[in-house]
């Protein structure tokens, strides 16, 4: 965004990019190792090309997520099963979607800065985002109508109630993007939103119910 002195990333790359691969290197497996190294050149192409084509960047930040959560899973050793990482793509898919959907909003040029959009893209980068999100809560349902629930929750029957807690807070995040209330970063947004913080606290009351 340019608001970074040129020399500060002359200087702080290198010493990143070393020392992230030297701690990896020293006491992680060798999948997160490929993972870091997945996520290096991803972020890289993303900043230096990725972010101005339209489509391809929110793609792009869905997988930069996504690696996250792979590289996270491989370190500790945590299997990752397929449903939550097609969750996971959905999911951070309508969170990209979102992030341009306020630039648009936000913008009052005809191109948004340093993005390959126009502003009449606006409804359909609206449409694009709503739609990833109700499909990783689509994911979600059938996930929990699938028979891999049986064995990790002793009452999986309780995890419906996680549903509407879902589609709220997707619907709720677009909402108030829609009516220009959310001036920055969708997770900025959330981490400084008290109604987020409830919906995370009911899903976490939900899952403890389903696995007593």
């Amino acid at each position: 965004r340019g608001e970074v002195p040129l020399w500060v990333g002359v200087l702080g790359v290198p010493v990143c990019v070393v020392a992230g691969f030297a701690v990896a290197w020293w006491g992680l497996p060798g999948l997160f190792l490929g993972a870091l190294g997945l996520y290096g050149v991803l972020s890289a192409a993303y900043s230096l090309w990725l972010k101005t084509v339209p489509l391809l960047d929110v793609l792009a930040l869905a997988g930069l997520y996504t690696v996250r959560i792979l590289a996270g899973g491989w370190a500790t050793g945590i299997p990752l099963s397929g449903w939550f990482l097609t969750f996971a793509v959905f999911f951070f898919l309508s969170l990209a979607f979102l992030k341009r959907y306020v630039e648009l909003r936000s913008t009052t040029e005809a191109h948004v800065p340093r993005r390959g959009y126009i502003s009449g893209d606006e409804e359909l980068v609206r449409t694009f985002g709503g739609v990833s999100g109700h499909l990783a809560v689509l994911v979600f349902v059938l996930y929990v109508n699938s028979p891999a629930v049986v064995p990790l929750y002793r009452e999986p029957r309780w995890l419906w109630l996680s549903v509407p807690l879902l589609l709220y807070w997707m619907m709720r995040l677009w909402l108030v993007a829609h009516r220009g209330q959310m001036h920055e970063d969708p997770v900025a947004f959330v981490l400084r939103d008290g109604v987020s913080y409830a919906v995370a606290a009911g899903l976490l009351l939900v899952f403890m119910v389903a696995s007593l």
